[in-house]
């Protein structure tokens, strides 16, 4: 995702902005050798739904967006001074960088909840990194305490069960498995049944893009 908004918005700050003369116009950064030419500027409302547009593209979830947006429209608007690209694209990370500090809370505040046990879908297209994220977070909430139980919820894809029961030893968690190409939901349900067992059920549990256009997630 984040590829894809860094490629996407380095396209859109270094464009060519069409002609016009409206004052809540953005100004395109001038070269040396643009002394001479009229200022190239582009409409704001323009700028900022071509980068309402990204985000969407891009998977940021939509309530994610409209605060995006709406912050940097009131952070653009306390200027006093017509705004260039690169003041747009500042102000664009610094309100990104803004939310994202203040919705950071610790995973173990966030796990520290009433209703047990905590359950956690990771799903993705193959190679997107979901066993290896499972790994580092269940190594990091048993260090922390938590009782952990992995889910081999992948059940077509060869060698998905076997990699994630190998990861499971290492790093000293238990894990419910089934046997190759059984129904996901089936696994998933068991592990969670399995978890309410314990103090602080915490269940990880691992759907590819696949299984998941079968299945609803127990």
């Amino acid at each position: 995702m984040f590829d894809k908004l860094k490629k996407k918005f380095s396209d859109i700050f270094s464009g060519n902005p069409h002609d016009t003369t409206e004052e809540s116009n953005i100004v395109k950064n001038k070269s040396v050798n643009e002394d001479v030419k009229p200022e190239k500027t582009i409409k704001r409302d323009e700028l900022e739904n071509t980068i309402e547009e990204t985000l969407l593209e891009a998977d940021v979830s939509f309530d994610a967006t409209e605060k995006i947006i709406r912050e940097l429209k009131l952070n653009l608007g306390k200027l006093k001074r017509k705004v260039d690209y690169t003041t747009v694209e500042s102000e664009l990370k610094n309100v990104i960088r803004g939310i994202i500090n203040n919705n950071n809370a610790g995973v173990i505040d966030i796990l520290s909840v009433e209703n047990k046990p905590f359950v956690i879908l990771f799903l993705g297209i193959n190679g997107t990194g979901k066993t290896t994220t499972i790994g580092k977070l269940a190594y990091y909430l048993k260090n922390h305490g938590k009782s952990v139980v992995l889910s081999a919820s992948d059940t077509f894809r060869a060698g998905a069960i076997d990699q994630l029961a190998i990861l499971a030893g290492n790093v000293g968690v238990e894990i419910i498995k089934h046997d190759f190409r059984s129904d996901p939901a089936s696994v998933a349900f068991d592990a969670i049944d399995h978890a309410r067992g314990k103090k602080d059920g915490l269940c990880p549990y691992r759907l590819s893009r696949k299984d998941a256009d079968k299945q609803e997630p127990p």
